[in-house]
């Protein structure tokens, strides 16, 4: 009997496990039909190459849902909807977006646009067959990018919570006091900042203090009996630590990057393309393809790369759970691409003559002839953009505003203490201590950055600086620290420019460790003996930009943006003016502005102000050196230690007529208008004209307004129509 008990008790136990787990599946397959449900049905009906065309689709309640839960409440607080009002304008938005794929896929195949070809109708056509393979591409890759970063966010919390759960786990070490007793730890900070003295029970540790600082040296950590002292020693008895120091400079500013401008997208029309792979294929996981990229994160790509697998878990069950996969984000971005396509198609039909760009440059002119003159706008116009003013109606060509970049040599502390000695002495004469000035800077040693210097570079065999900064530059057992491999030749040409196979490019001679800010070996900035110094390579450079112009490698106005990028590269490589490379000091990267002399002193010294002048009447790059002060000066009262080696170089003149001469054969207009050929910006191509900008704008302009007018059309005029689900949509938003 207990047997049949028993047998019974065993089959309702299987009886209620079988229905739970059909209730889960009943309740899940409950939820996908409730995503799957219709609110809105979008139908386009037109004629499509001389045929009856309807195309339907349908938004589903899923979709609309998640835009609401994302958007909804940016309507309801920002833009005072209500629930339902901000529910149905999503679905609106939703609904013109299908409208218009539908709208682009007729239009494409009507116009039979770039690879466009097919006498099907829109509705029995899937926009994959409308992309090029690039395009195509274009779209995997975008759903790629989007699916990476949701990967890197999952596996960045599941490393976060793994150390989290760890570190609560693991106990912390606490050492016990053996007895009562109390022991002062004393702290010499050994002429740096001072340092409490801690007061700390027999056993127990002494805790770590900040660090202190010393003007012209790096703290290395505390040292005890020459050993480097862990603070996770118990202390048994007074003590005295010592800061152990080594000189520092700091590094100067590290050139940026230059910023890749995006390229215009090419459908490749017609070309074969072979078809990236998609996010969760073994091809784009597997990390010796590359197609990973963890670099740049919270936490290293090892422990990324550990927890690949179990991020890869949870994203597809999040993606399950939402019921969507990859296929549907990739549709989502084809359809996007598609969009792209049909702007891209309304644009081509745009266009501007020379006539349009002629008749848009004496309007601006008319514009500006009257409001902008030396003494109103023009200064003010300096900061800005010339594309916002075409006239100017000065008359000296010698009496101009221009921007110089200032690469300063700067005199060192020694060299700067014999002249405020001089100074301060108050026997000498201002020729005898110009004298002195003059005969320190014949003499005087540059240090130079390290070209390839990385700030984020790793270490190695550190010794003693690896408890507090491994910079090897003041540590005496780094690797790195020991010899200057770089020879005397490589020294008298640190940049040089070349142009190879029309392939122009500034090139760096010396080399350092990555983890080096500077060179072992500092080089003078003038030529003394065999070494040639700074100052001269400096013209040496140009001088070399001058000779591919002058042999027909580079056109002029490219000439003047190579010697705008060596000034850049001279400027982060052995100059000491930390204004120079700040935005805010230097107007945005043309550099300091220096008035014409009616317009009375800039600011800067009576040196450098005057060759700066007439450096700017000679136009854009065009550059010279002086030494200067401001504190010897006949009329300054002034002892501020400031002096050095000044490489002046003219980053730019505005209406600059000198420089216009030179790679242009039309004639500067009287008037003080801009030319249509008047170079605005420089680049590697030779530069950007006014003509280029003008025609820039009118096209933008033009094929804005035609894309609006097409698509607003077919928006505003309901070429399309709507069948909405009211109970469904309710649903969502009384939810």
């Amino acid at each position: 009997m207990k047997k049949v008990r028993l047998i019974a008790l065993i089959l309702v136990i299987c009886m209620f496990a079988f229905v739970f787990t059909a209730c889960d599946e009943i309740f899940k397959l409950n939820e996908e039909r409730d995503f799957n449900q219709i609110v809105a049905t979008v139908k386009y009906t037109t004629s499509v190459n001389g045929q009856s065309s309807t195309q339907s689709a349908s938004i589903l309640k899923g979709d609309l849902q998640a835009s609401y839960n994302s958007y909804g409440y940016v309507y309801m607080n920002y833009y005072g909807m209500s629930a339902q009002e901000a529910c149905n304008t999503l679905l609106d938005s939703l609904v013109q977006r299908r409208a218009l794929i539908m709208f682009a896929k007729a239009y494409l195949i009507t116009n039979k646009i770039e690879n466009v070809n097919t006498t099907s109708l829109p509705e029995n056509v899937k926009v994959e067959s409308l992309l090029t393979d690039a395009e195509i591409n274009r779209a995997i890759e975008l759903t790629n990018d989007d699916m990476l970063e949701s990967l890197k966010s999952v596996i960045t919390e599941l490393i976060s919570d793994e150390e989290a759960n760890n570190a609560t786990s693991t106990p912390s070490k606490k050492p016990t006091a053996n007895s009562d007793e109390i022991f002062k730890v004393r702290f010499d900070s050994d002429g740096g900042s001072a340092v409490s003295t801690q007061r700390v029970q027999d056993g127990l540790y002494a805790e770590k203090p900040e660090n202190p600082t010393k003007d012209g040296y790096q703290f290395a950590g505390w040292f005890l009996n020459g050993e480097l002292y862990d603070f996770e020693t118990p202390v048994t008895g007074e003590i005295t630590l010592t800061a152990k120091w080594y000189e520092y400079t700091a590094p100067r500013t590290v050139m940026p990057e230059a910023e890749e401008e995006e390229e215009e997208f090419d459908p490749q029309v017609g070309v074969t393309v072979e078809r990236l792979p998609y996010f969760f294929s073994d091809e784009y996981l597997n990390p010796e393809n590359s197609y990973l990229n963890f670099d740049d994160l919270d936490y290293d790509s090892e422990k990324y790369f550990a927890k690949l697998q179990d991020g890869l878990d949870e994203l597809r069950s999040t993606l399950k759970k939402s019921y969507r996969d990859y296929n549907y984000f990739l549709t989502q971005q084809m359809e996007t691409v598609l969009l792209e396509k049909f702007q891209r198609a309304i644009n081509d039909t745009q266009s501007v003559s020379a006539d349009d760009v002629q008749k848009e440059y004496e309007s601006l002119i008319a514009q500006n002839k009257e409001n902008f003159t030396l003494s109103g706008a023009y200064e003010t116009s300096l900061k800005s953009s010339l594309t916002n003013t075409l006239y100017h109606s000065y008359t000296d060509a010698n009496d101009r505003y221009g921007f110089v970049t200032n690469i300063l040599l700067k005199f060192n502390a020694d060299e700067l203490k014999q002249l405020t000695d001089l100074v301060s002495a108050g026997n000498s004469t201002v020729e005898q201590i110009k004298d002195v000035r003059d005969a320190l800077a014949q003499s005087h040693m540059v240090l130079i950055s390290n070209p390839f210097y990385d700030p984020e570079a790793e270490c190695e065999n550190q010794g003693e600086c690896k408890e507090e900064n491994c910079d090897p530059m003041t540590c005496p057992y780094h690797s790195c620290n020991q010899t200057d491999e770089n020879t005397e030749e490589q020294y008298n040409k640190m940049i040089e420019f070349v142009v190879t196979d029309g392939k122009a490019e500034i090139k760096y001679n010396i080399t350092e460790c990555a983890t080096m800010a500077y060179m072992l070996t500092e080089w003078p900035a003038f030529t003394q003996g065999t070494k040639i110094g700074v100052v001269e390579q400096f013209a040496n450079t140009m001088a070399q930009v001058d000779s591919y112009v002058t042999g027909g490698q580079l056109t002029v106005a490219q000439g003047i943006y190579w010697k705008q990028q060596l000034a850049k590269a001279w400027l982060y490589l052995v100059g000491d003016d930390t204004g120079a490379t700040s935005s805010d000091s230097n107007n945005n990267g043309l550099g300091y502005l220096v008035k014409p002399e009616s317009a009375g002193a800039s600011g800067y010294i009576s040196e450098f102000e005057e060759l700066a002048r007439d450096l700017i009447s000679q136009g854009t790059a065009s550059y010279g050196h002086v030494v200067g002060e401001n504190f010897i000066d006949e009329k300054s009262t002034s002892t501020s230690p400031y002096a050095g080696i000044f490489i002046i170089f003219t980053t730019y003149v505005p209406y600059d007529t000198t420089s216009y001469a030179k790679y242009s054969t039309s004639s500067w207009e009287t008037e003080g208008q801009l030319p249509l050929d008047y170079i605005i910006t420089f680049n590697e191509e030779g530069g950007v004209t006014v003509n280029d900008l003008i025609e820039e704008s009118l096209l933008s302009s033009k094929q804005t307004k035609e894309y609006n007018s097409i698509t607003n059309e077919f928006i505003n005029q309901k070429k399309y129509s709507v069948e909405k689900f009211d109970k469904v949509i309710q649903k969502i938003y009384e939810d």
